[in-house]
């Protein structure tokens, strides 16, 4: 059986996951202690991570900070067998904090973010483009650039395969 290569372009980001019985109530309150642990998190991250679960043979583009943040997602993201490729941010790894609950609710607080738009290697980004079976592209800031140099790419091999969320 044939496995298709997925290409996903889309976010990585370093999170602050905070667990508590009980979302806060909209009034100031002080907890004097939460479970917490710091992980890797976003859309990207999470479709490619999950697709390579399923022995997918998976490339995921995204933007990392030249930092420690950044670092631990290249070590996270090689555990989990997933081809990464990446470019540089000069504000750095964008990070979240979410306060959840039990039940699965949250509250996603962005401590920073990622910039809107920055120099990509685009010649990297085509040869990635023309090599997968399908992308998956998480429309944030930094991906809305490459939209038109999927669709040229794409057609120019005579596939259109993409899928945007």
């Amino acid at each position: 059986m044939y496995m298709k290569k997925i290409l996903v372009i889309g976010g990585t980001t370093y999170d602050s996951i905070i667990t508590l019985e009980h979302l806060p109530e909209p009034k100031s309150q002080t907890i004097h202690y939460a479970p917490f642990h710091e992980t890797i998190g976003s859309t990207g991250a999470g479709k490619a991570l999950n697709l390579a679960k399923l022995n997918v043979q998976t490339t995921l583009h995204s933007i990392i900070g030249k930092d420690d943040y950044g670092e631990k997602i290249i070590q996270y993201l090689e555990g989990g067998n997933v081809d990464f490729v990446y470019d540089f941010d000069p504000k750095g790894t964008e990070r979240h904090v979410n306060i959840m609950n039990q039940q699965g609710d949250r509250i996603s607080i962005f401590v920073s973010n990622s910039s809107d738009e920055l120099p990509l290697n685009m010649n990297r980004l085509e040869e990635l483009i023309e090599d997968c079976d399908l992308i998956v592209l998480n429309i944030i800031s930094y991906t809305k650039q490459l939209i038109p140099l999927i669709k040229n790419t794409r057609s120019l091999c005579g596939r259109i395969s993409m899928i945007m969320m």
